[in-house]
């Protein structure tokens, strides 16, 4: 091999570490868990990795499975005060296309569903795509099915129209505004898949034409000692929209790492 190449493999890990400074999530570590808590935090996302450049940038990695396809990544700029290092970070908030309020009629024998636009305006003779979700461990697939609203917006599905009701665990509700699609998923249980509960027969849908949309501010801080960093705190602005998909996660320790 030539000798000025083998020079440069040898070099090259430590002109690259000169750059960027790796931590590592230590396992059994307690978990640092965003203020301002809710009942979304379910979707919070647990930052294996924290890499700190030279340039005043940094980068958070979700990475939870080996393939790269589930990997998330955070950038942003950090500072330093004194032993403390100050992380900050921006993330886009919108809000969802289509809200559902829900109830449940004893007496009716069918799911009922009314949609309008923007709390006012009644969705009427409009095509809906409503794909039925069943419960993960039964394995059934999920099913389509397209329906008309009537001049009131109503689409009424009868329980006995639905195949294996008792594993229902959502509705994904789909339609078509000014041609752009909006769709959520609708569900009392926690996840949409898993069957905790029956779902409420009375669910009114608002599509919302113009969602908002909010660009929140994190600052997350860790102190830096020896070859570990310790996250003591992660807060984000509030904000009036839902804060579904942003929260993270952290180790209480993350130790240093050389490759």
């Amino acid at each position: 091999m030539n000798k000025f190449l083998q020079i440069i493999l040898i070099l090259l890990p430590n002109l690259l570490f000169c750059q960027i400074k790796t931590f590592n999530l230590i396992e059994k570590e307690d978990i640092i868990y965003e203020k301002e808590l809710s009942d979304t935090d379910r979707y919070q996302t647990l930052i294996h990795q924290i890499n700190i450049s030279e340039n005043s940038t940094f980068e958070f990695r979700h990475t939870p499975y080996v393939s790269c396809l589930t990997w998330k990544e955070y950038k942003g700029t950090w500072k330093q005060k004194r032993d403390t290092i100050i992380f900050t970070d921006f993330y886009v908030l919108e809000e969802s296309d289509i809200k559902f309020e829900h109830s449940t009629l004893k007496e009716n024998k069918f799911y009922d569903f009314t949609f309008v636009i923007d709390s006012q305006k009644k969705y009427s003779n409009e095509s809906v795509e409503i794909s039925f979700v069943y419960d993960l461990d039964s394995k059934i697939k999920n099913k389509q099915n397209t329906f008309i609203t009537d001049s009131n917006g109503n689409i009424q599905i009868p329980f006995s129209e639905i195949e294996n009701l008792d594993k229902l665990t959502a509705f994904r509700i789909q339609i078509n505004l000014n041609g752009e699609k909006k769709w959520n998923h609708f569900t009392t249980n926690n996840f949409v898949n898993v069957k905790k509960e029956e779902l409420p027969n009375k669910i009114d849908v608002n599509i919302i034409s113009k969602p908002s949309k909010e660009t929140i501010k994190r600052e997350t801080k860790a102190i830096l000692s020896n070859e570990n960093l310790r996250i003591i705190s992660s807060r984000s602005e509030k904000s009036k929209l839902s804060n579904y998909s942003n929260r993270l996660n952290f180790s209480n320790n993350y130790k240093r790492t050389y490759y």
